[in-house]
């Protein structure tokens, strides 16, 4: 009998497959990321009271350093004073409300994600939203992390630091600090997932993804490191539901195969439960 229903799921699956492929929209991954709108997690909404968890740790060796850069609150106020505070910009994102992601010569090993005062619309409430959802989300994937023993899958630390000084008092203006992970860029990714992926990588990706943590864009959310491990650097979203079926791209073809056996057993397990709960 399990065997049966084990068949007809299969089907159902490879089916609904099929359908997809004949009547969704072609997207390639970055479509299916911007296609997305921002979803605030519900205790980032309702605003975090205790922001401590999520604030840069007061005897961090960051701390004094970042005081230092920051003691001239006009580092943020455009491109020219950003530059003259001796950041590099790695990455501007427009999409995101122009979202700049930035090196400092002084803090090796960290990167730093924040909005310049000239170039974004949002305003300040909305871009301390946005910075704390990335904390929240990243300690949850964290959390989930440490809990199940995920060991070749990681996600950066991220905190957040507090510009002072700024000229208007009801306003506050935040930094978000990131580990650099090391990243491999986006073809590197591609065959990572491909050649190196396991079925234990397999079996971590679908805990953290089932759950509806970071994305289904692996290479470029859940891209390879230096130290041979994925890491999940897109903590933006609350949580969603993906349809699994399109992490598959990314892998090879016996993973591939491997992929939809694990959603189709995990399908078959929550269905039984249900009916054993009815009883």
């Amino acid at each position: 009998m399990k065997i049966m229903l084990f068949n007809l799921l299969s089907i159902l699956l490879i089916q609904g497959l099929i359908s997809e492929s004949l009547h969704a929209k072609k997207m390639d991954s970055s479509y299916l990321e911007s296609s997305m709108t921002l979803e605030i997690n519900e205790e980032v909404k309702g605003r975090v009271h205790d922001l401590t968890p999520y604030l840069l740790p007061r005897d961090h060796y960051l701390r004094s350093i970042l005081d230092t850069i920051f003691s001239n609150p006009a580092a943020l106020k455009n491109k020219k004073s950003f530059s003259r505070a001796r950041f590099t910009t790695i990455a501007l994102r427009k999409k995101k409300g122009s979202l700049r992601v930035a090196r400092h010569p002084s803090a090796p090993g960290y990167l730093f994600k924040l909005y310049l005062k000239n170039e974004t619309e949002k305003s300040s409430d909305e871009v301390e939203q946005a910075l704390i959802q990335r904390c929240v989300m990243a300690k949850r994937v964290g959390d989930l992390i440490r809990q199940q023993g995920i060991r070749h899958i990681t996600v950066p630390e991220k905190w957040l630091y507090e510009v002072q000084g700024q000229t208007k008092s009801h306003e506050r203006t935040f930094v978000l600090v990131v580990r650099d992970m090391q990243l491999f860029q986006y073809k590197g990714s591609v065959k990572a997932w491909k050649k190196v992926a396991t079925e234990e990588h397999l079996h971590e990706l679908y805990a953290i993804l089932s759950r509806g943590h970071t994305s289904i864009a692996l290479a470029q959310n859940i891209p390879y490191t230096k130290s041979n491990t994925f890491s999940c650097i897109d903590t933006e979203f609350a949580e969603r539901n993906f349809r699994l079926t399109r992490a598959k791209r990314y892998f090879s073809k016996r993973m591939k195969k491997y992929w939809m056996k694990l959603i189709v057993d995990h399908k078959f397990k929550k269905k039984n439960r249900k009916k054993i709960e009815k009883k």
